[in-house]
């Protein structure tokens, strides 16, 4: 028999060995049990559309979620920030004109990246013109980083260590550390997404230059350096590739994904600079913007987008594997970000006030 295949019919999709007429059915979107039925007798809703007034409208960017579930923020274009408590509680509104927005009085800025820290479960959301803001619930402050470029602003944003070392990358291709004071450390080209790994090393990824054509970057900051020149990886199977990396997500030390523009997706591992591509599925070419990986596995989903329609994909350590539908059909929209506590509770947000959930009543 070929690698990885069995002589017999008990599984029903070949990327997924936890997927088998043996296994047992649980909460997560998937057929686990390979009898044509998802979520049987689990009673845990699917992943549908969350229906808010605070959400309407808006063209979320970001969303974060706290480890244990909640809270859960998100964020986006003019200022909008609206938070969700408690599995209870709906959404509250920290955007627009209300008292305890973040930013300067009279400018509704543009958020393009949120964290929270798991110690005191405040939200750090960065965005247009180098700022960035701690908000704890009920009230807002903000600082703002010098940022070369007119149009520049902070594409991510992640804590490290603890307490918590904040640092941001710009679309300029710089990462910022803020220590009490801000650090700058300049590389060529632009950086679109960040991911800590571990308490010692950052993953940012991006495209060299900044006019076509492009070439996706993986860069790797340590503490040992210190935070300074990063090292670059090797990305084979990508050359003459016209594009860049969008998000990073390290699953765990062996296992790192990059995504990007034109269905492009690379792996990798913490003890190597050599990383390899992994080929698209078949069928339309999507644009990833977005990935992450359920804590304690090795499966990265992935939110990309076919011209205006956004999607979901999931990716295993033997290949592409089947994803959890949106009820009743996928989003006519862009999507843009996701997050996860697990493959039980997964959030996505997009444009036109599209925000996602999982599990869903």
């Amino acid at each position: 028999m070929p690698s990885m295949m069995a002589d017999n019919t008990r599984d029903c999709d070949d990327a997924d060995p936890g997927t088998n007429t043996l296994a047992t059915e649980v909460c997560d979107g998937l057929d686990n049990d390979c009898d044509g039925q998802v979520d049987e007798e689990m009673s845990c809703g699917s992943l549908k559309k969350v229906v808010d007034p605070v959400l309407a409208g808006g063209n979320w960017r970001t969303v974060a979620v706290h480890p244990s579930g909640y809270p859960v923020w998100v964020a986006g274009l003019g200022g909008r920030l609206a938070v969700k408590m408690d599995a209870t509680s709906a959404f509250v509104s920290h955007g627009g004109d209300t008292a305890t927005r973040c930013g300067p009085a009279g400018n509704l800025l543009d958020w393009h990246a949120a964290w929270i820290s798991p110690n005191n479960s405040y939200v750090l959301i960065a965005g247009e013109d180098g700022h960035i803001g701690e908000h704890n619930g009920g009230s807002c402050s903000s600082f703002q980083f010098d940022l070369p470029g007119k149009n520049d602003y902070f594409s991510s944003v992640v804590g490290v260590g603890s307490p918590a070392q904040v640092f941001a990358v710009s679309t300029l291709g710089q990462l910022y550390e803020w220590t009490g004071a801000a650090l700058r450390h300049d590389s060529p080209g632009r950086y679109w997404g960040l991911h800590a790994f571990g308490q010692n090393a950052l993953y940012a990824v991006g495209s060299t230059g900044e006019l076509s054509p492009l070439t996706p970057v993986v860069n790797l900051y340590t503490r040992s350096i210190p935070w300074g020149t990063p090292a670059v990886h090797n990305l084979q199977g990508t050359a003459g590739y016209n594009g860049g990396l969008r998000a990073v997500w390290a699953a765990d030390a062996t296992l790192i994904y990059a995504v990007g523009d034109g269905g492009l997706v690379v792996k990798g591992s913490g003890q190597s600079r050599d990383w390899e591509r992994v080929l698209p599925q078949a069928g339309p070419v999507l644009n990833y913007v977005s990935v992450a990986a359920p804590p304690g596995t090795m499966n990265a989903y992935v939110i990309g987008n076919e011209g205006n329609a956004g999607r979901l994909q999931r990716l295993t350590p033997h290949g592409w594997a089947k994803a959890p539908a949106f009820t009743p059909s996928a989003p006519n929209v862009p999507l843009r970000d996701i997050a996860m506590t697990s493959s039980s509770n997964f959030w996505i947000v997009g444009d036109d006030g599209n925000v996602y959930h999982f599990p869903e009543p």
